[in-house]
């Protein structure tokens, strides 16, 4: 723990005098005449356009907050603000610190609650974020992060019934797109051992907000896997092809797709549907020219197909 404070106590060090030297850089090349004191609220408005802009701008934003706090030390917004700059940055007890000068000022500020839900929960106080982010849907009850994150410990905690009226709460409110999303996975995970068909609805529907997530495109292959090896146990392989069909629809690059296009073929050439048998194989050979099994199956389909003839 000692380690840790020291480390970032250091870092910080390195970033002020990094700000420091930017300040100081940037008033030798503006002329005495050119400056302009602003007003605390003036500089926090231009924090807040540098920080909407993105963590790149993050140090410019930070540097415009110091300054109004400077002239105002009673401005809960820029401590806030300096607060999810160093939340970002994984400085936990800077986080603190600057949330505590916000309870300070004004104990009830929104935002507040949520973003020390957030880092006590980072820190593994489980017992501080659970009061916090209770206290942050009170607050702020459409907020879409604050439901996800009260959710999460919830089902942390095993209480799956109130995590999904947390994740359901969460996507009605529709005020942050990444939550509503990470409330639409963490659905589909409960859901998947019990409804599977909920399961697939609630991930298919996180995948319309991120199509290239990656932990989304997993999710559902194992569930079309499982759904389309119920199919062939049931030998109800047309089925099962059907599911097939629709994984590779979500995930067409994936090489892994050798096996479920040589499936389809397998299943096809048994049901004489052979273009779409051949369509299988030769996709399989486009995934790997040097194929021996998709070109013999390709070869053997010609002949049958010859036969029937």
């Amino acid at each position: 723990m000692k380690l840790r404070v020291i480390a970032e106590a250091l870092i910080l060090a390195v970033f002020m005098i990094a700000v420091l030297v930017v300040i100081l850089g940037r008033a030798m090349f503006t002329p005495a005449d050119a400056e302009v004191t602003l007003s605390a609220e003036s500089y926090v408005q231009s924090g807040n356009r540098l920080y909407a802009a993105g963590r790149l701008k993050f140090n410019d934003a930070a540097i415009q907050y110091w300054k109004a706090i400077e002239l105002n030390p009673d401005i809960a917004d820029a401590h806030l603000k300096l607060a999810a700059i160093y939340y970002d940055y994984i400085w936990n007890n800077q986080t603190l610190r600057e949330l505590d000068e916000v309870e300070r000022i004004d104990p009830e500020y929104l935002g507040l609650p949520l973003l020390r839900g957030k880092i006590y929960q980072r820190m593994g106080e489980t017992d501080k974020a659970f009061e916090s982010f209770k206290q942050a849907v009170i607050s702020q009850p459409e907020n879409s992060e604050a439901r996800f994150y009260l959710g999460i410990v919830y089902q942390q905690r095993g209480m799956s019934e109130a995590a999904v009226n947390e994740y359901e709460k969460a996507i009605e409110g529709n005020s942050d797109e990444m939550a509503v999303f990470k409330a639409h996975l963490q659905l589909g995970r409960i859901y998947k051992t019990s409804d599977r068909g909920r399961a697939k609805s609630e991930l298919q529907k996180a995948m319309i907000i991120d199509p290239a997530s990656k932990e989304i495109t997993s999710e559902l292959r194992n569930l079309y896997k499982q759904e389309a090896a119920d199919y062939e146990k049931q030998s109800e392989y047309i089925k099962a092809a059907e599911i097939y069909e629709e994984m590779l629809v979500i995930d067409p690059d994936n090489l892994a797709n050798i096996g479920i296009y040589m499936q389809l073929g397998y299943i096809y050439k048994s049901y004489e549907l052979y273009d779409k048998a051949i369509a299988a194989y030769e996709a399989v050979s486009r995934f790997d020219p040097l194929n021996f099994d998709a070109f013999s199956e390709l070869r053997e389909i010609e002949i049958l197909r010859g036969m029937k003839r």
